[in-house]
């Protein structure tokens, strides 16, 4: 009876290890299979959940266990690490021109639009992104806004590819850059009487079919030609729909040779236990000329997540 229950437990200690490596290759390296890609936006989960199981099989004793499940939580810890931005600590302010940015998607807002004004106004970026403008938005925030930001450039849409950008520093030059009916609105603004960046203001819709996932890579790679184009200090905001730690992000950052303003891969921040499950899909990416000083969540007062914001130094060329 003892051999039989040693080998039962030998043969799930290997079910078990099979299982886990399996799990980690597909978050690690994820297949072009819509059913992986979901699985592999819950990496962060799948991480705790290995950390957890290697909790539990230590109070139990199980030490075979307890080592797989803690070298597969460590080896996805390291994974989540490396596709954020490597270094753990943001840039040190230098006193070299910067400029503030805030990202808003104005579907997720929940609490009334005089709520977002006046957070908006609270912190008083330099530039403000929205995505999902649609024709109720439009004409409110072009007049609540206008004191602050002088500057506008807007699409107005009725399905959620609605973008615009706000500015209290001079817009010299927009550009809407448009593939298969999909604008992407790149800008470039004066700081000062010298100096000049670009903000590209995007959107994507989460690619829920493999034709989806064709055509999101598709944007990105259309995204990634012209942004190779520009040598002048770059940010790149929008709403991607996927995580930081995903194939498409990972393979966009390095094509353009972009920077993550993230250092760590925190849930998105919400009310209720559905917000859990969420994961960080809107972004700020920098170009080499741009250093981040700050990023953070930005919320309202009543600890309603409203998107996220940056602060962007420029260093010498």
């Amino acid at each position: 009876m003892a051999n039989k229950n040693q080998f039962s437990g030998l043969i799930f200690t290997y079910l078990f290890a099979g299982m886990t490596a399996f799990i980690v290759l597909v978050c690690v390296f994820t297949p072009d299979v819509i059913l992986f890609k979901r699985l592999s936006n819950y990496t962060v989960h799948i991480m705790l959940g290995f950390l957890m199981l290697g909790l539990l099989f230590l109070m139990l004793g199980k030490k075979k266990l307890l080592l797989i499940s803690f070298v597969a939580s460590g080896l996805l810890s390291i994974f989540l690490k490396y596709s954020s931005n490597s270094k753990l600590q943001l840039a040190r302010d230098s006193g070299l021109p910067d400029v503030s940015i805030a990202l808003v998607n104005l579907a997720d807002i929940t609490t009334l639009p005089d709520s977002l004004t006046a957070n908006i106004q609270r912190i008083h970026p330099d530039i403000l992104v929205c995505n999902e403008l649609t024709p109720d938005w439009t004409h409110y925030l072009s007049v609540a806004l206008r004191k602050q930001f002088p500057y506008q450039v807007k699409i107005t849409r009725i399905d959620n590819h609605g973008k615009a950008l706000f500015s209290h520093l001079p817009i010299v030059e927009t550009d809407t850059l448009i593939h298969r009916n999909i604008p992407h609105i790149l800008s470039t603004i004066e700081l000062g009487s010298s100096i000049r960046f670009r903000v590209l203001n995007t959107f994507f819709n989460p690619p829920l079919v493999h034709k989806m996932l064709e055509d999101y890579n598709q944007q990105l790679g259309f995204l990634v030609n012209r942004i190779r184009q520009t040598d002048l200090p770059l940010l790149v905001a929008g709403d991607f729909s996927v995580p930081p730690w995903s194939t498409e992000l990972r393979t966009f950052k390095y094509a353009a040779n972009l920077l993550d303003s993230r250092r760590d891969i925190t849930l998105r921040s919400g009310k209720g236990f559905e917000a859990l499950l969420e994961v960080p899909v809107q972004q700020i990416f920098y170009n080499s000329r741009l250093a981040c000083t700050k990023f953070s969540n930005l919320y309202d007062g009543d600890k309603n997540k409203l998107g996220i914001t940056g602060t962007y130094q420029l260093t010498p060329k």
